[in-house]
């Protein structure tokens, strides 16, 4: 099954593999002996038999329970890995608590669950809940909320965990117990479809292993009623514990920026760690705004100023998390002559890459020392050269010499889409004798323009000067071939090349989120929209006007998602205002938190209503008394 489920640990021990044929077996119990195993050829595990769960129309509690104790001779598993596909069928309303509990994990210290948390026909999101009676203190815990200490959620902190109805899911979950109550190295991490929706690293999971999963729609709960049945598709389950868990990608850092400011186009280099190699792998932002990656590698990044760019923090998000910097970046005016915004001599938003400034013993991520095949030369600080496989070929400050029958190659990488002036002159640098030289300008391999042959002496040379549209990574190449001998062929290299990015669409952001009304002290969501709907991830800054309403400090709609649920708990009665904002888009909602309604006293005396006809009789006796 490791093939089904990609991200079991690796060597893990087989508990149970259950394809659902029968609704018990392989210590598997039917507690209630509930649920149906009916077929579905769309199951995408095992197909076509699958269980059904149903939760009937108007049931406060039910829905059938599957238990299995792990290791149950033994004292359970100090860790669990939990994967099953699932649909939830069209009809699904959601219990009024939100809590749409899906299946239990259970410690000595916690009943943990994963549920489909969301109000009534709403969306439903997978978090986790580590339900415990105050035994736990996860409060340090960032992207979790909820009682301190005690049971709190923990909402999807990597991906989207959205749940859409009528459509089958494969879920992966793995939890591991802390060393300690309070030693804070207890893990959960959570995949839908294969990519990972939840990272904890950092929990107080209790002390004591899993000893019981649980497959179950309710629990101990008494809630609804609902107007339609809730009916959930079950295919394959399986349990393993004991592999080796592959650490996840570690959360980005930003520890440095350059320039610290410029105007529209400004190219920008992130300096951090934990990047993803991949320049897709990495979401950049600038005050909310999405940045175009032009490049990358583990630690270093590189951007630009987008058109309608505004000063702020650059923010980059991986697959492991976000990282934020410490200080602005400041857009500013481009000056009328040019010369000063972010390049010398390019215009106002360009940047200027000179060799012979920037030579270095590193390679890249700009300039690469090469021999002709692309094999990367061998540097030496000593005599500060980079060194090929043959006789004399090298490559130094301002120059280069060609071996005997492979090129010196200095190669650019170009930071992004845009233009390329490339300047410059090659010349003989060593008049003593020999052959001369050929000298070429290449991109991506094809001749950029016709040879330079360079004789023996010509310390003039001859210049060139040349322009081109690039895209990211493409590369120029300036090599220097020997002739029939490769003494005395050292030659100039000094080119100079001027980018100017590409000029990017200006993007429009609109916010738009609902109100909401809670009684004191409970939760509920509000729906953020964002349009248009973005290619990258957005991440929205949340603030609540006061104590009335608790909100997270920030929320992430996913990549080609327009909206998301946003949880929000209720203080004590009165109004309160939270904001969004993304870049320079805000919207606000308003949260009414209301009076929990006081129940009567059963000791009270009864309220009597009076007949207005018997007090009227009443009345006329008084009177007649007086007479």
């Amino acid at each position: 099954m490791s093939a089904t489920w990609t991200n079991e640990p690796t060597g893990s021990s087989v508990l149970l593999d259950w394809p659902w044929n029968a609704t018990s077996g392989s210590g598997l119990f039917n507690v209630y002996q509930s649920g149906s195993i009916i077929t579905d050829a769309t199951a995408p595990v095992s197909p076509s038999n699958v269980l059904l769960q149903r939760l009937a129309a108007g049931d406060r509690h039910g829905g059938g329970q599957f238990d299995f104790y792990p290791n149950s001779g033994g004292g359970g598993v100090s860790d669990i890995f939990i994967a099953h596909a699932f649909k939830v069928l069209p009809g699904f309303e959601g219990l009024s608590n939100s809590t749409n509990k899906l299946f239990f994990c259970i410690n000595n210290e916690a009943k943990g669950f994963v549920a489909l948390y969301g109000l009534p026909n709403s969306n439903k999101v997978l978090y986790w809940n580590n339900q415990n009676s105050g035994l736990l203190d996860n409060s340090h815990v960032a992207g979790s909320w909820g009682d301190t200490p005690g049971t709190r959620w923990f909402t999807p902190n990597v991906g989207n965990g959205t749940i859409s109805l009528g459509v089958w899911y494969k879920l992966e979950f793995y939890w591991k117990k802390s060393s300690g109550i309070s030693s804070r190295d207890g893990i959960m991490r959570m995949w839908l479809n294969g990519v990972l929706i939840s990272n904890y690293e950092n929990l107080n999971s209790g002390s004591s292993n899993c000893s019981q999963y649980t497959l179950t729609q309710t629990w101990d709960g008494t809630v609804g009623p609902f107007a339609n049945d809730h009916v959930y598709y079950h295919d394959h389950l399986y349990l393993s514990t004991g592999g080796t868990v592959t650490p996840s990608p570690s959360v980005p850092t930003i520890s440095s920026f350059t320039p610290t400011s410029g105007p529209v186009g400004t190219p920008i280099t992130i300096v951090g760690t934990n990047f993803d190699p991949s320049p897709a792998g990495n979401a950049i932002t600038l005050n909310g705004i999405s940045c175009q990656t032009l490049g990358a590698v583990p630690t270093q990044l590189n951007t630009a100023v987008p058109n309608n760019g505004t000063s702020g923090q650059i923010r980059v998000t991986t697959s492991a998390g976000q990282a934020l910097s410490g200080t602005n970046f400041t857009v500013t005016t481009p000056d009328p002559g040019g010369g000063t915004g972010g390049g010398t001599g390019g215009g106002a938003g360009t940047t200027t890459y000179t060799f012979a400034d920037e030579f270095s013993g590193i390679q890249g991520p700009r300039w690469y020392y090469k021999m002709a095949d692309g094999t990367a030369m061998t540097y030496s600080a000593g005599s500060q050269l980079w060194s090929g496989s043959q006789l004399y070929q090298g490559i130094w400050q301002g120059g280069c010499h060609p071996g005997t029958s492979s090129a010196a190659r200095l190669d650019f990488i170009t930071p992004g889409a845009g233009s390329l002036h490339i300047t410059g002159r090659a010349s003989d640098a060593d008049t003593g004798g020999g052959d001369g030289v050929t000298f070429s300008i290449k991109k991506n391999v094809s001749n950029l323009r016709s040879p330079i042959t360079i004789a023996n002496g010509d310390s003039t040379g001859t210049a060139y000067d040349e322009t081109t549209s690039v895209v990211a990574n493409d590369y120029i190449s300036f090599e220097v071939s020997a002739g029939a001998n490769n003494v005395y062929d050292s030659t100039i290299l000094n080119p100079v090349i001027v980018y100017t990015p590409q000029t990017q669409p200006a993007e429009v952001i609109t916010l738009t989120s609902t109100n909401l009304t809670l009684t004191e002290f409970t939760s509920g969501f509000i729906t953020l929209t964002i349009s248009p709907t973005r290619a990258t991830v957005s991440v929205i800054t949340l603030v609540s006007s006061s104590a009335v309403a608790f909100v997270p400090a920030t929320v992430t709609i996913a990549a080609n998602t327009s909206s998301i649920d946003v949880p929000i708990t209720a203080g004590a009665a009165g109004t309160a205002t939270v904001t969004a904002t993304l870049g320079t888009s805000t919207t606000s909602s308003t949260i009414t938190s209301t009076l929990t309604p006081v129940p009567p006293d059963p000791e009270d005396p009864p309220v009597v209503t009076v007949s207005p006809t018997i007090s009227a009789y009443t009345d006329f006796l008084t009177i007649y008394r007086l007479f």
